[in-house]
Formats: structure tokens, C-alpha cells, sequence
């Protein structure tokens, strides 16, 4: 996820961004980016109406896994999310489900 120098973010690739209601209704975030809440970090597959489709892996989840968050409770779990755009913007075949 990076070469982080803070112990519990685990990625270098964006800016942290408090993962707050008025951001999560204003569809700035997109397929590609990651979330995070200390010590891990996860990236967004997919997206609909009313959820977002999260890849991670937790011991406690068995590996790696897609689960489903509602975009109404997420951030409960994940307090920051990297917006990708830099990374993503020329990439021209973005959608709003990878799995």
C-alpha cells in the first residue's frame, strides 16, 4: 500500500480525507480509491445507489474478500478515504464496478 511512514495508515499514495457524510453524498468519490480506519487500508471495487463494495483482507475475514458497506453507515468503519483521481484520470476505461 506504500511506503508510509505513519504507522497506522499504511499508504502514501493520496491525501487523507475525513470520510464524511457531505463527501460521501457528493459522488467525488469513485471506483479505485481506498479506504481506511487505523491500521488498514482497502480499495473501493464497486459502487451502486446505496452501497459501496469494498475489497479487503482481515484475518478475521478469511482473506481476501468484497464486502458490502451502505453508503448510509460506512463511515462507522472507515474514517479516511484516498481519492485516486491523480492516479486514475487518464486511465479512460474507469467503472463503477471492478469485480
Amino acid at each position: 500500500a506504500g511506503n508510509s511512514g505513519y504507522r497506522y495508515e499504511l499508504t502514501d499514495l493520496g491525501e487523507y480525507t475525513p470520510l464524511t457524510k457531505s463527501l460521501i453524498n457528493s459522488e467525488k468519490i469513485k471506483v479505485g480509491d481506498l479506504f481506511n480506519f487505523d491500521g488498514h487500508i482497502s480499495m473501493l471495487v464497486g459502487i451502486d445507489d446505496n452501497n459501496f463494495y469494498v475489497a479487503e483482507s482481515l484475518n478475521t475475514l478469511g482473506g481476501l474478500v468484497v464486502m458490502k458497506y451502505p453508503k448510509s453507515t460506512v463511515n462507522k468503519t472507515f474514517h479516511h478515504v484516498v481519492l485516486m483521481d491523480e492516479l486514475y484520470k487518464v486511465d479512460g476505461s474507469l467503472t463503477d464496478m471492478w469485480y
